[in-house]
């Protein structure tokens, strides 16, 4: 859901998914690829915030 409503109100995200969209990759294939594309971004933001804070990961 979050993806969905991210394909809709976040500029990178949108403009990826209108650009598979536009391809011509099916919908759900399009959703899935903005998903791993999402997840990437959120997965180096927190690197980049516990790397800023010191906070230690196992």
């Amino acid at each position: 859901m979050a993806t969905v409503v991210a394909t809709r109100f976040e500029p990178l995200i949108r403009d990826f998914y209108q650009r598979l969209l536009s391809k011509g990759k099916p919908y759900k294939v399009a959703v899935t690829a903005c998903m791993r594309k999402l997840l990437t971004i959120l997965n180096a933001r927190m690197r980049d915030y516990f790397a800023e804070n010191g906070i230690q990961t196992a």
